[in-house]
C-alpha cells in the first residue's frame, strides 16, 4: 500500500509545480498534466510483477499461449478474437510475458488519459478519482476487460465530437476483445435522447423494471455468454457476493447524493452552454442506471462486472457537479474557483477513505506492490 501512497503523493506535488509554472505562461501546453497521469500510473502498471493482480498470471499464460499456438483458424474460432490477434502480434516482439503487462497497462492509461482530456478541464481531479475510487487498481486485474471499456470510452467521445462511424468503430472492437462490451450500445441510446427531468424520472423506473426481471435476463445473458456461468454457480448470481460487500453499497450511495444534485440541476434547466448540457444529462442518465443497479445487486459479482462500464463515469460526472455547485452558491466567478477547489479537495479527501479500505482488504490482489 506504502507504494501506491508514495506514487500518488509525487502525481499530486508533480502536478502542482506544472500547475505554478504552466500559471507563469501564456498558452500553457495541457499535454504535460495527461503526460504525468501516463508516467506515473502507466509505468506503476506496465512495471508490475505478475503477482500484482489477481488475474495478472493468467494474462501472463494466455500471452504466451496464444503467441505458441494461435493461427488463422483458432483466430476464427477465439471468443476475443481482436484481444487474441493483439497478442500475437505483440509476442513476435519477444516472448516475455511482461510485454503484455506493459502494453495492456499503457493502451488503458493511454485512452483514459484522452478520455479525460476530451470531457473535463478539471483534469486533477478527474484522474485522482480515477484512482480513488479504485478504477485504476481493479484495471491491473481484469486488464483485457478494462482495454475493452478504454477503448468503449474513447469512442463515446467521438461520438459527442460528431462521429458516428468512429464510434461504431471503436464499439465492435471493443466487443472483439471482451464480449461484455455489448453493453456499450446503451450509451449510443442514451446519447440519442434529449434527457429532461421527466425522462429522467422515466429512465429510473424502466431500469427498476428491468431489474426486477434480473434472473430471466441473466439467464439469457449466460446463453449468449457461458463464459460467465462460472461467477452464478446454483445461485444464478443472485446471492454471490463481491471482495467489497457492503463497501460497494457505501459507493453507490455515494454517487446517488451526486445522482440527486445532478437532477436537481437539470430540472430547473440550469444556465450550461449546449455542449456542457448535452455531456451533463448523458452522464447523468448513465449514472442513473448505475447507482440503481449498485442498489440492487450490490453483492453480485457478474452484475459488478458489467455495472462497472457505467460506474466508471462517475470521474467524469462529479466535477460537473462539484463545478455547478459553485456556480450555485455564488456569481462571483473568483468565488467560484474558491469553492470549486475547497469542493474538490473535500470530495477527494472523502474517496480516499474506500480507497484505502479496499487496499486494506487487499481487493483485487494488487497488494503488496512489487517491480517486475
Amino acid at each position: 500500500m506504502t507504494t501506491y501512497l508514495l506514487v500518488i503523493t509525487a502525481y499530486i506535488v508533480a502536478y502542482g509545480i506544472i500547475k505554478i509554472v504552466m500559471s507563469s505562461v501564456k498558452n500553457p501546453n495541457k499535454n504535460w498534466y495527461s503526460g504525468l497521469f501516463i508516467l506515473f500510473f502507466g509505468g506503476i502498471s506496465a512495471f508490475r510483477n505478475h503477482t500484482v493482480g489477481t488475474d495478472t498470471n493468467l494474462y501472463a499464460y494466455l500471452y504466451q499461449h496464444m503467441g505458441m499456438t494461435s493461427g488463422i483458424t483458432t483466430l476464427k474460432n477465439s471468443k476475443f478474437p481482436l484481444y487474441e490477434l493483439y497478442n500475437v502480434i505483440l509476442y513476435k516482439l519477444g516472448e516475455s510475458p511482461q510485454i503484455i503487462i506493459i502494453f495492456n497497462a499503457f493502451v488503458v492509461i493511454i485512452l483514459m488519459s484522452s478520455v479525460i482530456y476530451f470531457w473535463e478541464n478539471q483534469y486533477f481531479v478527474v484522474s485522482i478519482l480515477y484512482v480513488t475510487l479504485y478504477f485504476f487498481f481493479i484495471s491491473m486485474n481484469i486488464s483485457r476487460q478494462f482495454v475493452a471499456m478504454s477503448i468503449l470510452m474513447f469512442g463515446v467521445t467521438e461520438l459527442f465530437k460528431g462521429k458516428r462511424v468512429k464510434f461504431w468503430t471503436f464499439y465492435f472492437m471493443a466487443i472483439l476483445i471482451h464480449s461484455t462490451a455489448v453493453i456499450g450500445i446503451v450509451f449510443y441510446v442514451l446519447f440519442r435522447i434529449k434527457w429532461t427531468f421527466r425522462k429522467n424520472l422515466i429512465l429510473t423506473g424502466l431500469t427498476a423494471a428491468t431489474l426486477l426481471l434480473y434472473s430471466k435476463l441473466v439467464n439469457l445473458f449466460i446463453i449468449i455468454f457461458p463464459i460467465y456461468g462460472g461467477y452464478l454457480g446454483e445461485s444464478r448470481g443472485i446471492t454471490l457476493e463481491t471482495q467489497s460487500n457492503g463497501n460497494q453499497l457505501i459507493l453507490t450511495l455515494f454517487y446517488l447524493m451526486f445522482v440527486i444534485l445532478g437532477n436537481y440541476f437539470i430540472a430547473r434547466d440550469y444556465d450550461l452552454n449546449y455542449k456542457d448540457y448535452q455531456k451533463l444529462r448523458f452522464l447523468n442518465a448513465i449514472m442513473i442506471i448505475s447507482t440503481m443497479i449498485g442498489i440492487f445487486f450490490y453483492n453480485n459479482i457478474l452484475i459488478n462486472r458489467i455495472s462497472i462500464y457505467f460506474t466508471i463515469y462517475a470521474i467524469l460526472y462529479i466535477p460537473k457537479i462539484l463545478k455547478l455547485i459553485s456556480k450555485k452558491l455564488t456569481k462571483n466567478i473568483f468565488k467560484q474557483k474558491i469553492i470549486l477547489n475547497y469542493l474538490d479537495l473535500v470530495t477527494i479527501i472523502i474517496t480516499f477513505i474506500p480507497m484505502i479500505f479496499q487496499l486494506a482488504k487487499n481487493i483485487s490482489g494488487v497488494v503488496p506492490y512489487s517491480f517486475m
